[in-house]
């Protein structure tokens, strides 16, 4: 973010209990910040944490390819494996399955009147398509500069492959790199790199490819 000035909107999608949203915060302090949490456990004590922080807006459900609901395999004992996709959780079985909302990210940015977003990350376990397939017509547009999603072994039940992620932001002009500690390494896509190992990749608009310099 320090490299990518945030002047609209930013969705955290998968907020946990806030700690992303937090280190926006603490870089950008006038960032707006949208945090989605679909589990009603995990959505109370993100409400605790950043409920009162201003220019946070917190919403008790998730975005993904449709709107209605969805089942969620939560883990009570472990909720950030907490996922829609069947298999989740390294094969754990102390899950309870519960019935959240969703909607499409795209429904939500007309509905808010956001034209445009600065950053969507999305840390949804596996869900990641799902969400990305409700912002068609933002990832049509482009009119989301940078999106962070998660890539990993969850991905293998999913079927959705890192080849995939590729495939789809090329489709509307993205610049793909995989995250590390100090440098984001982007480059074209290679099947040695269908690893399942992720964690973080990040995704450039072109107007937003200005700062590949700046991130390598």
């Amino acid at each position: 973010t320090c490299a990518l000035p945030i002047s609209a909107p930013v969705f955290d999608v998968g907020a946990n209990i806030g700690q992303w949203s937090e280190v926006v915060k603490a870089l950008e302090p006038a960032a707006q910040i949208h945090a989605f949490e679909i589990v009603p456990d995990t959505f109370a004590k993100l409400q605790a944490r950043v409920g009162r922080v201003t220019g946070i807006e917190l919403n008790n459900q998730g975005l993904g390819a449709r709107a209605g609901t969805i089942t969620v395999h939560h883990f009570p004992q472990k909720p950030g494996l907490s996922s829609t996709v069947p298999g989740s959780g390294g094969g754990r079985r102390d899950y309870v399955e519960i019935e959240c909302p969703i909607i499409r990210g795209d429904d939500y940015m007309q509905r808010h009147a956001i034209p445009r977003l600065s950053f969507l990350k999305i840390d949804v376990e596996g869900g990641e398509p799902d969400v990305l397939a409700g912002f068609e017509a933002a990832l049509s547009e482009q009119r989301i500069a940078v999106i962070q999603f998660e890539y990993g072994k969850i991905n293998i039940s999913r079927r959705f492959l890192l080849a995939d992620f590729y495939a789809l932001f090329a489709r509307h002009g993205y610049a793909v790199g995989k995250i590390y500690p100090n440098y984001v390494d982007f480059r074209d896509y290679h099947i040695d790199d269908e690893d399942f190992r992720g964690p973080n990749y990040l995704a450039l608009a072109p107007d937003a490819q200005y700062a590949m310099n700046l991130l390598r």
